[in-house]
């Protein structure tokens, strides 16, 4: 090779490397420069508004900056390493007059967006408008020069070109996700999306909201809450400008200030919600309560045991949903439970009790009152609850309540247990009522025959709801009643109102059922009758508003075991009926948020399969890369 040729190789090179170090330098301040003022994006296109933004004084500083100012240099530097290669050194003309502007373009733009930087430093539009003009001719420049390049270097421009593009569209991707939180939620429980409860809430919200958020990221049970939390409150500072969140370090002066402001225990955790005036702190104990739901093993115990707690399901989003919604209600909901006819006691803790069920209505920041009616008028109430009386009401008493539905359009939820009296179920007197609004009370006790065991059961479950927006986000989680009553839609004698079914039963293949209307169900020879009534049937049926008039909204449910004690926690009982309580109280969102369960992953490898991996990791991989080469260099010097 002639000595000509040898210098214009090496300075091609030069060249070469100059451009691309160039190229690289000034497109790492751009996307700086896109990071910085990415906080202000509102759309897919404001990325380019950025661009030409001149009322950002970080773009400023980045444009003028060393790196930038480098990075043109080294592109100029390199367009003349190629000019002066093909002019002087090899004597050869352009390929054609594209050729002599890619070139052109490498030299000249440079300079004069230096140029512009130097001469117009107060002029900040000019500036920017340079420089996005100047990075535009360059990189259209470069992508005409490949054309023009040997083979061995077209080869390496490509695979330049192809890197810096994918790193350009990873960059964009995961600042634009960085900036605006957008998560790809694909695990079970939903950790990283906020509920349609949340966000309708956030979205409604016309009140400044401060929260203070004391916490501790270790041992490795606080580390998930402290994660999970910081993700959740992250979400909900997206979706809402009026939720403000500080996360204050535990052992500051600033937390110890907000532990004696809220009366917290010294060095403990809390979670700390300003809106106005009013104020609620959350503490949180040594295990996560109430953040984090323990283990059944570990609830009793968490107090006793210093270890480390296994942890069920996390609550985080359901603590923020009540005290935000506690905080900026105007007005608490009422709730009131009658008693006098031998209903279930709300005050009792007894497996046959619904003091728990009255618990949950609390947390949910609702007023829980009780009355018998003997005053001769209702208290002021939202919600009506009737458990299972088990006398019969008397007749001014039924007045009462219809006068609460006709005229306060008030709303009621009945729980129906049978009652036997001589060999038979009878009502205690509400039937009158709701068959007016279209829910028949049947006098029979459900009962299921499973034919496998040839034995009469008395508990049923079903998972087949009536679409309505209490039940429309189940999907496979059954409810669970013993002892019901079935129930009948009927005509609604108010025109402004309709029924709808909740869930029903009906017959399987292993399994038969029906109400019976006779007390023999205690014997085992008992069988279905004409006297009987048969399934499918209704167990829990609503009247409710068939447009947006303002009417009575009430829920009979065939059974009151679903609200005990023994059975309030199984399944999907619990859910369901705080649901219905929401609907009668009005509320804007009916479903609650249920705790997110954790994701335990576990991957059992045996001893020998961990040895086979070790061995394909140690010896075969890098053996079959050695063989490859070996391969490789014996095919060459052939």
């Amino acid at each position: 090779m002639k000595k000509g040729q040898m210098i214009a190789k090496h300075i091609n090179r030069t060249g070469f490397v100059l451009l691309h170090a160039g190229m690289l330098l000034v497109g790492t301040g751009y996307a700086v420069m896109l990071y910085v003022d990415a906080v202000d994006w509102k759309g897919y296109f404001s990325i380019f508004k950025a661009l030409f933004s001149t009322y950002n004084p970080f773009i400023y500083r980045i444009l003028i900056g060393p790196g930038v100012m480098a990075g043109w240099a080294f592109i100029s530097l390199g367009g003349v390493a190629f000019v002066f290669t093909a002019v002087f050194i090899l004597k050869k003309e352009f390929k054609s007059n594209l050729h002599q502007m890619t070139q052109a373009v490498f030299v000249f733009t440079p300079v004069i967006v230096i140029a512009f930087i130097m001469f117009f430093r107060q002029n900040r539009t000019a500036i920017q408008t340079a420089s996005i003009l100047g990075w535009a001719a360059v990189c259209s420049a470069y992508a005409l020069q490949l054309r023009f390049l040997p083979k061995k270097l077209k080869g390496a421009s490509e695979l330049c070109v192809n890197i810096v593009m994918f790193i350009t569209i990873f960059l964009t991707v995961n600042v634009y996700a960085h900036r605006h939180d957008v998560i790809f939620d694909v695990s079970a429980a939903r950790f990283y999306s906020l509920s349609s409860t949340t966000k309708k809430l956030l979205k409604s919200l016309d009140k400044k909201v401060k929260v203070y958020a004391i916490l501790y990221s270790l041992p490795a049970r606080k580390n998930m809450i402290y994660d999970y939390t910081k993700k959740l409150f992250s979400q909900i500072t997206n979706t809402s400008d009026n939720i403000n969140v500080e996360f204050v370090p535990p052992f500051s002066q600033k937390a110890e200030s907000i532990r004696r402001k809220y009366n917290i225990t010294e060095h403990h955790e809390a979670l700390v919600f300003e809106c106005g005036e009013k104020t609620k702190a959350v503490p949180i104990e040594e295990t996560g309560v109430p953040l984090a739901v323990l283990k059944e093993d570990n609830r009793e115990n968490r107090f006793m045991d210093r270890g480390v707690p296994e942890i069920e399901a996390y609550k985080g989003e359901n603590i923020f949903y009540l005290t935000v919604n506690e905080i900026t209600s105007e007005k608490k909901k009422q709730i009131l439970f009658v008693e006098g006819h031998g209903e279930r006691s709300i005050s009792e803790y007894s497996p046959a009790s619904i003091s728990e069920f009255s618990n949950e209505l609390k947390n949910l920041n609702y007023v829980v009152l009780t009355t018998t009616l003997r005053q001769g008028e209702l208290p002021v109430c939202d919600t009506l609850v009737i458990s299972a009386p088990r006398t019969s009401f008397l007749d001014w008493e039924l007045e009462l309540i219809r006068r609460f539905l006709k005229e306060k359009n008030g709303s009621l939820i009945y729980l129906c247990e049978p009652v036997f009296k001589d060999r038979s179920v009878y009502e205690a007197g509400l039937a009158g009522i709701m068959a007016d609004y279209g829910i028949h009370i049947r006098n029979d006790y459900v009962i299921l025959y499973a034919k496998k065991l040839k034995t009469h059961l008395p508990e049923v479950s079903t998972d087949t709801y009536g679409y309505h927006a209490i039940t429309k986000s189940f999907k496979n989680e059954q409810v669970y009643l013993t002892s019901a009553r079935s129930l009948d839609e009927g005509i609604c004698k108010e025109p402004r109102m309709s029924n709808t079914s909740l869930f029903s039963v009906a017959p399987g293949v292993d399994y038969s059922i029906w109400g019976e209307t006779r007390m023999g169900f205690k014997t085992r020879s008992l069988q279905f009758d004409r006297n009987d009534n048969p399934s499918p049937f209704d167990l829990a049926v609503l009247a409710g508003p068939r447009d947006s008039y303002t009417t009575p909204r009430i829920i009979v449910i065939g059974d009151v075991d679903i609200a005990t004690n023994r059975l309030l926690a199984k399944g999907n009982n619990k859910r369901f009926l705080l649901n219905c309580i929401n609907w009668t109280l009005k509320q804007k969102e009916v479903d609650i948020i249920e705790p997110r369960k954790y994701e335990y992953i576990k991957i059992d490898v045996s001893d020998e399969l961990m040895g086979n991996i070790g061995y394909l990791v140690v010896v075969c991989l890098p053996g079959f890369i050695m063989l490859y080469g070996i391969l490789v260099l014996i095919r060459r010097r052939s």
